[in-house]
């Protein structure tokens, strides 16, 4: 669901801590401190957002446009790529986006 909000508990059920209010489908961020996820506009569209766990400053990927949602997605370890889904033609596609730091080089 992208309406429930995204929650933090440790393994063993203790500790229920609520990260965001809305979004859904999270994703840890490579540095354990923040995670990313799903957000769903007005218009019912996608939008992928990361939240620092710290309570620290919230942004929205708005360089990745999406029509219609779900589309799950997912960052490499080092944090330089991150891979989404793709469903706006006939068949499903995977997109494998680098940094702009990365296609630079």
């Amino acid at each position: 669901s992208f309406f429930g909000g995204i929650w933090l508990i440790k393994a063993d059920g203790t500790e229920l801590h609520r990260v965001t209010q809305t979004g859904g489908w999270p994703v840890w961020w490579p540095d354990g401190k923040q995670i990313g996820y799903q957000m769903v506009t007005s218009e019912g569209n996608t939008q992928l957002v990361v939240t620092r766990l710290d309570g620290g400053q919230t942004r929205t990927l708005d360089a990745l446009r999406f029509y219609g949602s779900n589309f799950p997605f997912d960052i490499s370890r080092d944090g330089r790529q991150l891979v989404v889904t793709n469903s706006q033609h006939l068949s499903d596609e995977i997109w494998l986006l680098e940094s702009a730091q990365d296609s630079k080089r």
